[in-house]
């Protein structure tokens, strides 16, 4: 989930889809990088958190790690 999108932010999509399937893993995908930044995407209900770029390696750890592979 982009925190940044036209229409709705990451924050409030995130929560729609908490209300309504809280077991989905919604993972914060921003060039936000600051560790303000993660705490605070953490805390609003974001399952995980990767920074842009995106690191290949980083993505497949917190894939392994939300969806049990």
């Amino acid at each position: 989930m982009n925190k940044k999108m036209p229409g709705i932010d990451g924050y409030k999509a995130t929560t729609q889809i908490k209300k309504k399937r809280p077991e989905i893993p919604v993972i914060a995908v921003t060039a936000y990088a600051q560790d303000t930044d993660r705490e605070k995407i953490l805390a609003s209900g974001f399952s995980g958190y990767i920074s842009k770029p995106i690191d290949r390696n980083q993505l497949q750890k917190i894939l392994k790690t939300h969806l049990g592979l």
